[in-house]
C-alpha cells in the first residue's frame, strides 16, 4: 500500500527501528548497547524509541483530535495506566511510554490498513534474530558477564544430555523461544492461508525450518507446549483440519516425527518435568512466595506498583536464589493486586473476543493465543524484546473498524 503522508512514513520508520533494536542483548549485562546514560539510569535503544514514537504518535493524536473515538478497551486501558502511573518514578515513565506507545502504534498501523506492514517488520526482526543465532551457535556463541540470581548468557542444561540451550542474543532460552515463537507463527499463517501464492507459501517454509529449528534447541517447554496448543487451535478455527488433504499429510508428519531423535528429546525433557525439577519446583515455590505478601487489604488490592518485585526479591530471594517469579500473571498480580490485574484481565478477554470476530486481524488473534499461554512460563514485564511485541498486538487485537480510530 502507497504511504499516504509523511507523517505515517515517519512513524512506520520508527516503528520499523524499534522492533530492530529489540535483538540488542538486555543493557543489564551488555554495557556497549546502552543508548543513554543518565543519572536516573540507563536506556536502552527499544526504550528510546518507544519514547520518540510515542511523541510521533501524541503529535498525529493532536492534529486530529476531532476524529478520536473511544471504545471500551480504551477506557480499561487508560484506568490501567492511571493505575500503574501511581507513586512512578522515572523509570515508571518510561515503562509507561514503552506500553503506551507499543499499544497504540499497533493501533494505528491497523487502522490505516498498514497490516502487512506490521507483519513484514515482526518478520525482518525475527529473520534478523535468526541469523544471530546462526552465527551463535555455529561460529562463534555471544558472552556478557552474568548477573547474580539471573541465568542470563548462561550454558543451561538441558535435562537430556547433549549441548547448551539456544539464548541468542537475548541471554535467556525461554526469551528466545518465546521470540521466535511469534515468527513461526505467522509464517505458518500464511501456510495455512489459501489467499497466499505458492511462491509466498514456499518463502514461509523456507523461513519457518531454521525458526523451529533454533524454538527446538531453546529446549523451552512453554514454547513447544504454546506452539501446539495454539497451531491446533489455528487448525480447528481457520477450518484446515477438515480436509482430507490436511489429515493425511498430518499423519505422515506425525508418523515421521514420532520416529525421530527430536521427538525422542522432546519427550525425554517433558519426562523430566516433575516435582524434583528445578524448573517445577522454583515456580511452585514462587506461588507461595508471592501470596505470603498479600497480608493487609491495600497491598491485595493494588500490589506493590511496577517496579518493586525487583527490591522484594533482594530482600527476600527465593531458596534458590534465582531472583524470578517465572510467570507473568503471578507477576501482575504481585505487582497490580486484584483491581490492577482485573483490568489486565478485562483488557485481554476484550482483545480476545474482538479478533476472535474479526477476521482481518484474525492472524494477530493467533499470536495473542500464544502469547498468553507462553506467559506462564516468565515475566513478560522484565523483558522488552516480548513486552513490546504483546502491547503491539494487544492494541492491534482491541482494535474494531466501526468504533477505534484513536489516533489519527
Amino acid at each position: 500500500m502507497l504511504i499516504k503522508s509523511k507523517k505515517e512514513k515517519i512513524i512506520q520508520w520508527t516503528f520499523f527501528l524499534l522492533l530492530l533494536s529489540l535483538n540488542f542483548p538486555p543493557i543489564t549485562v551488555a554495557h556497549q548497547f546502552v543508548a543513554i546514560s543518565t543519572s536516573f539510569g540507563n536506556f536502552s535503544f527499544p526504550a528510546i524509541f518507544s519514547l520518540i514514537l510515542l511523541c510521533e504518535l501524541i503529535v498525529s493524536l493532536l492534529l486530529n483530535i476531532n476524529k478520536i473515538k473511544l471504545n471500551t478497551s480504551d477506557l480499561i486501558f487508560v484506568v490501567l495506566i492511571i493505575l500503574i502511573a501511581l507513586g512512578m518514578g522515572i523509570h515508571g515513565v518510561l515503562f509507561l511510554s514503552e506500553i503506551v506507545s507499543a499499544f497504540y502504534v499497533g493501533r494505528y498501523l491497523i487502522s490505516h490498513n498498514l497490516k502487512e506492514t506490521i507483519i513484514k517488520t515482526i518478520k525482518i526482526t525475527v529473520v534478523v534474530q535468526i541469523i544471530l543465532n546462526l552465527y551463535s551457535t555455529y561460529i562463534s556463541p555471544f558472552h556478557f558477564s552474568p548477573i547474580s540470581g539471573r541465568t542470563l548468557f548462561v550454558n543451561l542444561g538441558t535435562g537430556v544430555g547433549g549441548g547448551a540451550r539456544a539464548y541468542g542474543t537475548l541471554g535467556q532460552p525461554i526469551i528466545l523461544g518465546m521470540f521466535l515463537g511469534i515468527g513461526a507463527m505467522l509464517w505458518l499463517s500464511d501456510i495455512f492461508d489459501k489467499n497466499k501464492s505458492k511462491v509466498e507459501k514456499s518463502w514461509a517454509i523456507l523461513f519457518l525450518v531454521p525458526c523451529l529449528y533454533f524454538i527446538y534447541i531453546t529446549y523451552s517447554r512453554g514454547t513447544w507446549s504454546a506452539l501446539i496448543l495454539t497451531i491446533a487451535y489455528m487448525l480447528i478455527k481457520t477450518g484446515v483440519i477438515k480436509k482430507v488433504k490436511t489429515w493425511i499429510m498430518g499423519i505422515l508428519i506425525v508418523i515421521i516425527f514420532i520416529n525421530s531423535s527430536v521427538f525422542s528429546s522432546i519427550a525425554l525433557r517433558f519426562s523430566i518435568l516433575n516435582s524434583s525439577s528445578g524448573s517445577v519446583s522454583h515456580r511452585y515455590y514462587m506461588v507461595g512466595w508471592v501470596f505470603s505478601y498479600f497480608r493487609e487489604i491495600p497491598r491485595i488490592l493494588f500490589g506493590f506498583g511496577v517496579g518493586n518485585i525487583g527490591k522484594l526479591l533482594l530482600s527476600n530471594p527465593p531458596l534458590d536464589g534465582l531472583l524470578a517469579i517465572d510467570n507473568s500473571y503471578l507477576y501482575i498480580l504481585l505487582e497490580l493486586g486484584i483491581v490492577g490485574s482485573a483490568l489486565v484481565l478485562l483488557l485481554l478477554f476484550n482483545g480476545i473476543y474482538k479478533s476472535h470476530k474479526n477476521v482481518n486481524i484474525q492472524v494477530f488473534h493467533f499470536l495473542l493465543v500464544y502469547m498468553l499461554i507462553n506467559m506462564y512460563s516468565f515475566d513478560l514485564w522484565d523483558w522488552e524484546v516480548v513486552l513490546f511485541p504483546f502491547w503491539i498486538v494487544l492494541g492491534i487485537c482491541t482494535f474494531t473498524d466501526k468504533e477505534s480510530n484513536v489516533i489519527g
